[in-house]
């Protein structure tokens, strides 16, 4: 073999010796390194550890491994990605968190056991110390709900129940599980008192609500609870309805609640302001209870439709027949200034507006009356609706002025001399005491000059 052949010989015996070194190291990391995994963000376990195989899911060597504590029953943990990352670089796990915000949430549920439960097993117990029957036990000691593990029986026990009679004074402890390894032991403390039993409603119960035979039940209350009127008869419970609200379990006193009496009522459906049109459309039936209506309340959809509101009615509420109204357009007059006594009314002093009839007193002026060249009898005001006693016809005759008093028959015209009594315009009718005789009788103004009576009788009065 020349030099040339060994060398070539001996390189390609390094690449094979490097070959295998590779391989086997390979193989040797793939014993502990490539056990690749997916993290479980969501974990439930049943008892008092979480394992490897809770955490993680794929291809684990040791899934049973013990790695944490679990919560207590009832109770939720979060595992972060540092702690996660720890975990599975240490146990050979090819896991990584794909950022900061990876964990995962361990749950383990329990059972609750409720301190009512617990307080009956107390009273339970001192029935047999002496208790009576028909006595209720009340806690002075805090007893709070105690969650325990899904693979226990949540039994309740009682220990060293003690009862003394005199006193009513008791105390016992309550064991919870009973009879496990991991049981807590509660101290409690507390006093007994006489109960009467009293039907009561099953559920919270709030206004307009009829009361059933179905949701009545019997509650022991305290003796010293119970009022001259709490409703000892269930038969005075069912078919009535709270005033207000009831709270279950509690007892009812007669003012509580009240006979119903259901009428349907028609109501808005939407907010109307006022004197807006009511239709048909604008109303839904409601039932209600009838005494809590008053008298004036409208139960006939009829006498709604064509009527306007008053004022603002909102929604789902009964209406008064005081709230609504019937709108009849009408012209009326309305002072756009100040209108000193005595003045002449011009065009530039009022002007016609609408307004609803049924608002109007019976001597508002409307636009069939010529306001124009009337004369004020007082201050009007602007904005003021004018009125048939703020104005007169202007005064053509002063008081004490001397007149031509004027009577017409079918057979003669007569006339005298008077004088007038007071002041008054075109067509008032007046004071005039004719001065012949003395006598004051009533005369129409003609004009600056004349009055007339009506009839003989009158002048000669």
């Amino acid at each position: 073999m020349n030099r040339a052949q060994y060398i070539l010989n001996g390189i390609a015996f390094s690449i094979a010796i490097i070959g295998f070194g590779l391989t086997a190291s390979k193989a040797a990391s793939a014993d502990i390194n490539d056990y690749t995994a997916d993290l479980r963000p969501s974990v439930t376990v049943a008892g008092s550890i979480v394992t490897l195989g809770d955490l993680f899911e794929g291809d684990i060597m040791r899934p049973e491994k013990a790695i944490a504590k679990a919560p207590e029953p009832g109770q939720r943990f979060i595992l972060g990605a540092k702690w996660l990352a720890d975990v599975a670089r240490t146990y050979g796990i090819d896991w990584r968190p794909s950022n900061a915000y990876d964990r995962a949430t361990v749950y383990r549920p329990g059972q609750t056991i409720g301190q009512d439960a617990m307080i009956d097993e107390v009273r339970n117990a001192l029935v047999e110390q002496g208790l009576p029957g028909d006595f209720g036990v009340e806690l002075t000691t805090p007893l709070s709900n105690i969650t325990v593990s899904t693979e226990v029986i949540p039994e309740i026990g009682v220990r060293e129940a003690f009862f003394d009679a005199q006193t009513r004074l008791f105390s016992a402890v309550v064991e919870v599980p009973r009879g496990e390894p991991n049981a807590q032991f509660i101290p409690v403390r507390g006093i007994a008192f006489p109960t009467v039993m009293v039907p009561t409603v099953d559920r919270s119960v709030s206004k307009n609500t009829i009361i059933t035979d179905a949701m009545i039940q019997w509650t022991d209350i305290a003796a010293d609870k119970i009022r001259r009127d709490t409703i000892m008869d269930a038969r005075f419970l069912v078919g009535k309805s709270p005033r207000s609200y009831l709270r279950a379990g509690d007892p009812v006193r007669s003012s509580d609640v009240i006979q119903v009496n259901l009428v349907d009522v028609p109501v808005l459906r939407h907010d109307l302001r006022e004197d807006t049109e009511i239709t048909s459309a604008h109303i839904q039936w409601v039932t209600m209870n009838g005494a809590d209506l008053s008298d004036n309340v409208i139960t006939d959809a009829n006498r709604l439709v064509g009527l306007s509101p008053r004022r603002f009615l909102a929604s789902g509420a009964p209406i008064r027949s005081s709230d609504v109204h019937a709108v009849v357009p009408v012209e009326v007059a309305v002072a756009l200034r100040d209108i000193r006594r005595g003045s002449t009314i011009n065009e530039r002093d009022f002007q016609w507006v609408t307004m609803n009839e049924h608002e109007l007193s019976g001597d508002i002026m409307f636009d069939d009356v010529d306001v124009e060249g009337l004369q004020a009898r007082r201050t009007i005001r602007s904005g003021q609706v004018f009125r048939n006693r703020d104005l007169r016809t202007p005064v053509v005759v002063d008081r004490g002025k001397i007149v031509t008093i004027l009577l017409d028959t079918p057979h003669m015209r007569l006339s005298a001399k008077g004088k007038a009594m007071e002041n008054g315009g075109t067509r008032d009718t007046i004071k005039v005491m004719n001065t012949l005789s003395n006598k004051t009788i009533l005369a129409t103004i003609i004009d600056s000059e004349t009055v007339r009576v009506e009839s003989l009788q009158t002048a000669m009065k």
